[in-house]
């Protein structure tokens, strides 16, 4: 079993990654990761905007 919380940090790791690089519509990161992950990552946005308004609270 994946543990949640650690699901959670590489997923915002992974989002702060693609925002470091370009600024990004959602639906833009959400495929950017499914590509260079081969799949692997598929972020839905119902996972992808809570995680992006999470990370501009902690910006403050």
């Amino acid at each position: 079993m994946i543990d949640k919380s650690m699901l959670s940090g590489s997923m915002a790791m992974l989002v702060l990654k693609l925002l470091s690089e370009r600024e990004m519509y959602g639906y833009e990161m959400i495929r950017t990761l499914r590509d260079r992950s081969e799949n692997v990552f598929e972020l839905k946005a119902g996972t992808l905007y809570p995680l992006l308004h999470s990370l501009k609270k902690k910006s403050f």
